[in-house]
């Protein structure tokens, strides 16, 4: 039973990590002094990499999960699917296979690309407007 406690918290300090790295990647090269289109140019294909990660990971995980606990994804009907699961976590193998569905992982990629590619050059703009505030004050 402690592989259902340490796994799921791994997955959750995974993706802590992978959500800091892309926020940290741009404050870095703004900090650095970097200029729009390099800071754009550095941190925008190193943030693509991590959110693509990220989304992988998001469906990899749960099929993880389900391994371990025993369900059968080749399964024909739910009786097959839960036959060596355990009882305590039949209800748990149902719920996360029936998060599996939905959007595959690339779109969910694409589509946190399209909303995140702004973010470096706010965060150039926002240091660079800190920057000169300082220098009137």
């Amino acid at each position: 039973m402690l592989v259902h406690i340490v796994i799921p918290a791994l997955g959750d300090i995974v993706r802590l990590v992978l959500t800091l790295l892309a926020i940290a990647v741009p404050v870095f090269c703004a900090l650095k002094g970097y200029g729009v289109v390099k800071t754009n140019l550095v941190s925008l294909p190193i943030v693509f990499v991590i959110l693509v990660l990220g989304a992988y990971l998001s469906h990899a995980y749960p099929l993880l999960l389900l391994k371990i606990m025993g369900f059968d994804l080749q399964g024909m009907n739910e009786a097959e699917r839960l036959l060596m699961v355990a009882p305590a976590l039949k209800d748990t193998a149902t719920e996360i296979y029936s998060t599996i569905f939905g959007i595959g992982w690339p779109l969910k990629a694409m589509l946190a690309m399209i909303f995140v590619s702004p973010y470096p050059t706010a965060v150039w703009v926002g240091w660079t407007l800190v920057k000169s505030g300082l220098k009137k004050a």
